[in-house]
């Protein structure tokens, strides 16, 4: 404790004497050449590591510059990339937009022209075994939906309500092998019965040898049974085949619907015998 003030006075000390050296010897020398030598000797082993030191700072200053635009170009881009994504979007929806109302009003025109009381679903989900053979919709009792409905689209027939719940239905379609349904053929009159077989394919049974059948005849459902209305498009026979010790013809039928495809369906409200035109 003692030793503190006199450590603090040599430090003076020496202090003093450095500086009174320091302005003797800038007293003596500074106008004098051996001065200036020394200065310029300085400069010259300090100037290049100067010129060093600036370079490496210039080229740092430099790449930050440039690492400051290219996150500037990056930040553009990802701004330019979000807006044609945006734009993108909205023409797609616009795009779906058109579409949907462009398959709206031909179900309006459809179900002007259609003699029965009808109202439009659209189709939420399909079933998930992998055959496409039922899908739900998005209306149910609540809609006044029921148990074997009817379900078409301005194509033709799609299938029948099989399950109905406050706001949702089952469609079984008409390609499912538990799908039956009585037909005509338009041209001849003749009966038959179209079943699924579990493909998108129809098949058309039932139907005797000496009935006239031929490929390109439309087969329209028949009111037989009450399920479905009477006229309904079904399909298109594709191929007749007979065979000798049969009865009837093997016939296939091209379903008229894409069944693979359906988005927003009909459902027929009314019976079949009812011909009332009312839109709902």
């Amino acid at each position: 404790m003692n030793n503190s003030p006199s450590k603090f006075r040599r430090v003076i000390t020496v202090a003093l004497f450095i500086f009174t050296v320091l302005f003797f010897i800038y007293f003596v020398f500074n106008s004098s050449k051996i001065f200036k030598l020394l200065v310029h000797s300085a400069m010259e082993v300090i100037a290049p590591f100067q010129q060093a030191t600036s370079s490496t700072f210039n080229g740092v200053n430099s790449l930050w510059d440039g690492y400051i635009d290219l996150v500037s170009i990056r930040k553009e881009n990802m701004r330019l990339q979000n807006e044609i994504n945006k734009i993108r979007f909205e023409n797609s929806h616009l795009k779906e937009l058109a579409i949907g109302n462009e398959r709206f009003r031909k179900f309006l025109g459809f179900k002007k022209d259609y003699p029965q009381r009808l109202i439009p679903a659209r189709v939420i989900s399909a079933d998930s075994a992998g055959w496409f053979m039922t899908v739900i919709i998005n209306k149910g009792s609540a809609d006044g939906i029921k148990k074997f409905m009817a379900v078409i689209n301005e194509k033709g027939l799609i299938g029948r309500i099989i399950e109905v719940s406050f706001n949702y239905s089952k469609v079984l379609l008409i390609t499912d092998i538990n799908s039956s349904v009585p037909v005509l053929i338009q041209r001849t009159r003749s009966r038959g019965i179209v079943r699924g077989n579990g493909s998108f394919m129809l098949q058309l049974d039932y139907v005797r040898l000496n009935q006239e059948i031929k490929k390109g005849d439309i087969a329209i459902t028949s009111s037989l049974g009450g399920m479905f209305t009477k006229g309904i498009p079904v399909g298109e026979i594709i191929d007749v085949t007979s065979f000798d010790s049969g009865l009837f013809y093997e016939i296939k039928i091209n379903p008229f619907v894409d069944i693979g495809n359906i988005e927003d369906v009909l459902i027929v409200l009314n019976g079949p015998e009812s011909s009332s035109i009312t839109l709902e």
